[in-house]
């Protein structure tokens, strides 16, 4: 739009002087602009709370547009500026600087915030913000304005490395069974990860040495081997929750003195999926592995030592058969196989809930079977998880000292559902 103006001025003895002025106002192009002040995304606070980091913002910087309110005032969410792929827990705040900046920022805590190599992720990179005309002042049409929205903002929560912890599936390592120098077929260490799952595809797929892992204090004559899974011993898990490490071969020197507690085990990245770093990792190592020759232990077959509330009938329990082995040494042989062991004579049991009972405690050739059952009587959900001891006594075994054998009690884990 152009405008035609005339001055005319007259100075103090009469005489004028005449301009025509042309004036063109061409109008600003409205825009909007977005900047992160550091690197390119939000990062959640090392507090690892689902918070993002309070030095982290974009600047919204407009042009055309005048940013209604006073400095330091917040926009309306809804009202003002719409938004979208939030994480639940998160709220996003615009608080205007100037007529012609704003910063967007985050407050409150994700719900989900989780970030495991090849497992899960909850960052998001398509967090979008659209400004609404009621933003600004005298609420300009901005609704075909493209600059509006922005819709590839990134939210990055912290990684948590891998987490590795380790049990038995009997007493508290490897022992040698019955053949000289060769380990319990049922002695097996299992290896859970957190964080993170097990590369390879298949149950009882074999890891490989000095590529997933690397071993050191190997006794002579026996080998590690690495498998994926659990071998069915746990029947919640995921099949990239666990591997399983047997002990094969015959040891070269198996007496009792040639005992050890330092077979180490120690997991690279590729043994996980992605693999992940693990230089910060410490518990990728298990340095106090036990290899135990010549001993007298009591166990349950496949480290089975847990009993689940049925998916059917709340609170009812029922352990199936368990199968309790003496390793390298005798049952009393005056009880006859099939013949039930007798309590507070052959054994005791502590912190039974109440409702359940022992149905069977038969001795057979080598072995126990013992069965549990019945319906609780008290609490059945997660929070009343809970444990009981069946310990054995001197006259179920012969010439055996039941207080200083190992695996001796026994415990037994009860877990509920909710």
């Amino acid at each position: 739009t152009s405008y035609k103006i005339r001055i005319r001025t007259t100075d103090s003895d009469g005489a004028t002087f005449e301009k025509k002025f042309t004036i063109t106002i061409n109008n600003l192009t409205e825009s909007i602009a977005y900047a992160y002040n550091s690197g390119d995304k939000y990062v959640e606070a090392t507090a690892n709370d689902g918070s993002i980091d309070t030095t982290k913002f974009i600047t919204v910087t407009v042009q055309g547009l005048t940013f209604k309110g006073a400095d330091n005032s917040t926009l309306t969410v809804n009202t003002d500026y719409t938004v979208a792929n939030v994480p639940a827990g998160l709220t996003m705040v615009v608080t205007k600087l100037s007529s012609t900046t704003a910063k967007i920022t985050f407050t409150g805590n994700a719900t989900a915030h989780q970030r495991h190599a090849g497992v899960k992720d909850d960052s998001k990179n398509n967090v979008t913000i659209a400004f609404n005309n009621s933003a600004f002042v005298n609420t300009p049409t901005i609704t075909t304005l493209a600059t509006r929205t922005k819709n590839d903002i990134k939210i990055e929560f912290l990684y948590n490395p891998p987490v590795f912890s380790y049990s038995y599936s009997v007493g508290t390592g490897f022992y040698e069974g019955g053949s000289a120098g060769e380990i319990l077929v049922n002695c097996l260490m299992f290896v859970r990860v957190d964080n993170a799952g097990f590369g390879l595809n298949n149950g009882g797929d074999v890891f490989t040495k000095d590529t997933h892992y690397s071993v050191a204090n190997v006794p002579a004559g026996l080998t590690v081997t690495i498998k994926k899974g659990s071998k069915g011993y746990f029947h919640y898990s995921g099949l990239d929750d666990y591997v399983y490490v047997e002990l094969t071969g015959t040891a070269t020197a198996h007496a009792a003195a040639n005992d050890i507690n330092n077979l180490t085990i120690t997991f690279k990245s590729a043994a996980l999926r992605s693999s992940p770093d693990l230089s910060s990792v410490t518990t990728k190592s298990k340095n106090d592995i036990n290899v135990l020759y010549d001993k007298t232990i009591l166990f349950v077959n496949g480290g089975d030592y847990d009993m689940s509330e049925s998916e059917l009938t709340p609170g009812f329990v029922t352990s199936g058969v368990k199968t309790i082995v003496l390793n390298n040494g005798n049952y009393k042989s005056s009880i006859a196989d099939g013949t039930a062991l007798t309590k507070g004579t052959h054994y005791t049991i502590t912190g039974l809930p109440a409702g359940l009972s022992v149905l069977t405690m038969n001795k057979f050739s080598g072995f126990i079977n013992c069965s549990i059952s019945g319906t609780v009587t008290g609490g059945h959900t997660s929070a009343d998880n809970t444990t009981f001891t069946v310990t054995f006594l001197d006259a179920a075994f012969e010439g055996i000292t039941a207080n200083t054998l190992l695996g001796n009690p026994i415990r037994f884990n009860i877990k509920f559902r909710d």
